[in-house]
């Protein structure tokens, strides 16, 4: 009796376990894959579903719950279903979640999942396009196979495997991208993808698996990338559209069994630059005449069209890059520092060289002299100040032309004079010759070719002693460096033969003269109010 209680009550917690952990809202049914975390995955629905529009959350007596999953099975045969949303908070689609639901058009994985289970889409032979989210790492063992419609499918950079026969039978596709986060294609992927014209193979796979491209009837050309090391068995078996295949890779890649059979005898091999005898000795399925070297790529650009151009001619090995100038510019170099022009270039790779142009300036420098108050006015400047300008013009051949000048000036002096002499005396200095007193004005032209004017005024007085016999006296003269008067001087200004006053000393009874050039200069020399202009010379 005891044993039969005990059974009764195990059967009736189960029932109410079955009731807590699976539920239906509206045309779905949900199962609760973790109480604690409420979170639940889509479970199988009735077959004759039509359109599922899958929310993120469910609530359930009271309590909410997060789809995060599209369980095993799901849809399975719901051939009816024309259309499903999917929505951002599911992460997985199980296994053969979708397997035959013959009249699904179209589906957007959105970017929430991560992963494609097998055989989730096998069989929806109306499924004619598939938008897969970025974040979706894998796409499960015959994903889509026999998605007889499906015409082209756009594989994420997220994915890094597909699973074997992921596209087998998909006989109305005609072009796929598989993105360079994948290694490896696996084997029967593309099996029988008879309208499969062309295929984007990117550099991260380093193999080919068996028959991944077999029977693809329609495929044509298909390009190898170098890091390929090998290609299994029958991998292009019966693509008997193929009339050229290109192998980047520098090392032939080791071949299977069968994996050219029944495709063209004449379809070319192309191989990169030196290496035909490699490929000779390795695919024996290619008849040597058949196998042709691809020339390194010389991409040879100006750093400006408006600037120049480049020409190139290369054969396998070698390249010479000729640049031209346009008008009015100039070739400086290429960008990896060679000045050579032509250039020849030994080729092992595909090689980028630009070709540096630059303006052609003319450079003229011009020199010029002013004086004071004049105005510098050719080639296009306007200049009354000493200093260096610059000016950039065109010459006749429409090129600019920078012309430097540097102008200096000259000074031109007003010169004011005051003398006094003796009665009877004659003051015959800077071009004057007066004996009476009076103001005089003379107009001299320096070295430099620079108008000068010099005003005296001359008094006579009787009262004035000639400086040699009077107390105030100096010497030496000539002197090579110092002069020394008498007694204390209140002014005395040292002048050039041109009226100008370089040096003024107050109260002095020595000045030095050392670092004056030779020559004749003048003392004018004031003490008690009285003037007197006398001449010493600078040895």
């Amino acid at each position: 009796m005891k044993r039969t209680l005990l059974l009764i009550c195990t059967l009736l917690c189960a029932n109410v376990l079955m009731a807590q952990t699976e539920f239906i809202v509206g045309n779905l049914k949900y199962k609760v894959s973790s109480p604690n975390l409420q979170i639940v995955s889509v479970g199988k629905v009735d077959t004759t579903i039509i359109t599922a529009n899958i929310p993120e959350t469910v609530t359930y007596q009271g309590t909410t719950y997060s789809v995060t999953f599209i369980g095993y099975g799901a849809f399975r045969d719901c051939s009816s279903l024309t259309s499903i949303t999917i929505p951002n908070s599911v992460t997985s689609i199980g296994n053969n979640a979708f397997e035959n639901c013959s009249s699904l058009t179209s589906v957007t994985i959105p970017n929430s999942v991560t992963s494609i289970g097998n055989n989730a889409f096998e069989n929806c032979s109306s499924l004619t396009s598939v938008t897969i989210g970025n974040s979706v790492t894998s796409i499960g063992i015959n994903a889509f196979e026999n998605c007889s419609s499906l015409t082209s499918v756009t594989i994420p950079n997220s994915v890094t495997s597909i699973g074997s026969n992921a596209f087998r039978n998909c006989s109305s596709l005609t072009s796929v991208t598989i993105p360079n986060s994948v290694t490896s294609i696996e084997g029967f992927t593309f099996y029988s993808c008879s309208s499969l014209t062309s295929v984007t193979i990117p550099n991260s796979v380093t193999s080919i698996r068996t028959s991944v491209f077999n029977n693809c009837s329609s495929l044509t050309s298909i390009t190898i990338p170098n890091s390929v090391t090998s290609i299994g068995s029958s991998a292009f078996y019966g693509c008997d559209g193929l009339t050229s295949v290109t192998c980047l890779a520098n090392t032939p890649p080791s071949l299977g069994g069968n994996v050219f059979y029944n495709t063209p005898s004449n379809k070319t091999l192309n191989v990169n630059c030196g290496l035909k005898d490699d490929y000779i000795s390795s695919w024996t399925d290619f008849y040597h005449n058949n196998i042709h070297e691809i020339p390194f790529v010389v991409n040879a650009t100006a750093n400006n069209e408006a600037f120049g151009s480049v020409a190139v001619e290369s054969d396998c090995s070698s390249a010479t890059l000729t640049a031209t100038a346009n008008a009015c510019y100039q070739f400086v170099g290429w960008n990896d520092g060679n000045t050579e022009n032509p250039r020849l270039v030994t080729l092992s790779s595909d090689t980028t060289l630009t070709a540096n142009f630059e303006v052609m300036v003319v450079n003229n420098d011009i020199t010029a002299t002013i004086c004071e108050g004049q105005v510098y006015t050719e080639n296009g400047f306007n200049v009354s100040e000493a200093g260096t300008y610059t000016q950039t013009l065109q010459s006749a051949n429409g090129c600019d032309s920078i012309v430097t000048l540097v102008v200096t000036t000259y000074p031109t002096f007003d010169t004011t004079i005051t003398a006094t002499i003796n009665a009877g005396e004659m003051y015959s200095e800077f071009g004057f010759s007066e004996s009476e007193a009076g103001t005089y004005v003379q107009n001299l032209q320096t070295v430099n070719g620079c108008d000068s004017t010099i005003t005296l005024i001359l008094d006579v007085n009787s009262s004035l002693m000639d400086v040699e016999h009077s107390e105030l006296s100096f010497f030496p003269n000539p002197t090579n460096s110092k002069v020394t008067f008498n007694q204390a001087i209140e002014r005395i200004e040292l002048i050039d033969l041109m009226g100008k006053t370089l040096r003024t000393y107050e109260n002095e009874s020595e000045i030095n003269i050392e670092q004056l050039p030779a020559g004749v200069y003048y003392l004018r020399l004031t003490n008690n109010e009285k003037q007197t202009l006398r001449k010493i010379i600078k040895e």
